[in-house]
């Protein structure tokens, strides 16, 4: 290493360099296509759950549907451990 050899400095700079500028613009690529993907997904919900309302009782989510229903049962089977106590009882 008696000398240094500017070209090879040179050429190793601008490798880094485009390497660098592929990397940057991949990755770019790779954010928008996801970006596209969910928002694709987001859309198909949203027509899905448009379509789901009639299906769910008029209720505009899956979730308020079967939160409803579970309040409904809870309430049903506290009624039906009334009724049991009161059949043993006798009354």
């Amino acid at each position: 290493m008696d000398s240094i050899n500017f070209y090879k400095i040179v050429k190793w700079v601008l490798l880094v360099l485009i390497v660098g500028f592929i990397g940057q613009s991949g990755k770019y690529f790779a954010t928008y296509l996801i970006e596209q993907a969910r928002k694709k997904k987001r859309d198909g919900a949203l027509a899905m759950n448009k379509d789901s309302t009639d299906a769910f009782g008029g209720k505009s989510s899956r979730a308020e549907f079967l939160d409803e229903n579970r309040i409904d049962a809870k309430a049903n089977k506290k009624t039906m451990k009334v009724f049991l106590k009161m059949k043993k009882k006798g009354k």
